[in-house]
């Protein structure tokens, strides 16, 4: 089960990102009180993206946080066994990932310990995922995003469509694309229990602590 608190589950992605600058900016949303944090990252080579995981712990504070690797059940393998104790570890998967039962599997026998997470973006993979071993849904894009590296983006679906995705699924719901921290207040209320933040927090002069005193506020409200 995903125990992280509700609120901002952070995107460090390479794509907005320098990658020597990866390991910082995680440590510094896990000091101001982010609780999961995803490393989205696309552009390296396996190598070279083992080698920003470990960077990454080696910065990180004394406090719990769940490190999520995106698409690479392999590599959050290896990361079950280097995290330091207070890391929590987590894979998130996209449709065109391996199964969440096929990554179970490559997780091995420690598969238990990982918090696993899968996107979703229309009705019929909200009804698909209710029979994954999964821990949570992304489900969006509630707006236009450029982050994604996918060639296609799906469509829009707004909070209305965030809102009848919560009511229909069966595990959390993190409600993903284009949001800003203005836009927790909506997605708390469509019942999503996080709010995935990537461009809104690698924006020139972002105050990282602020953003997430101001969501995870909202969230606890």
């Amino acid at each position: 089960m995903l125990k992280a608190r509700p609120g901002l589950y952070a995107l460090a992605d390479d794509g907005l990102l320098a990658v020597d600058a990866i390991p910082d900016a995680v440590a510094e949303l896990v000091s101001a009180g982010c609780d999961l944090v995803q490393l989205r990252v696309k552009q390296l080579d396996d190598r070279e993206h083992l080698d920003v995981q470990r960077a990454v712990c080696r910065r990180l504070p004394q406090r719990p946080v769940t490190l999520v690797v995106n698409d690479r059940a392999d590599l959050a393998r290896v990361l079950l066994d280097e995290a330091p104790p207070q890391v929590r570890v987590g894979l998130h998967l996209g449709q065109g990932d391996l199964s969440p039962s096929a990554a179970r599997r490559v997780l091995g026998d420690r598969s238990a310990e990982v918090i696993l997470g899968l996107s979703t973006h229309n009705d019929q993979e909200v009804f698909r995922s209710a029979v994954e071993e999964i821990d949570y849904i992304g489900f969006g894009p509630i707006h236009p995003t450029t982050t994604k590296a996918a060639a296609r983006l799906d469509p829009v679906v707004g909070f209305e469509g965030l809102k009848r995705a919560v009511a229909r699924a069966a595990h959390p719901v993190v409600a993903i694309g284009g949001l800003r921290p203005r836009d927790a207040e909506h997605a708390h209320e469509a019942g999503a229990q996080w709010i995935a933040m990537a461009g809104a927090l690698w924006r020139p002069g972002v105050n990282l602590a602020r953003v997430v005193a101001e969501v995870q506020a909202e969230f606890a409200a």
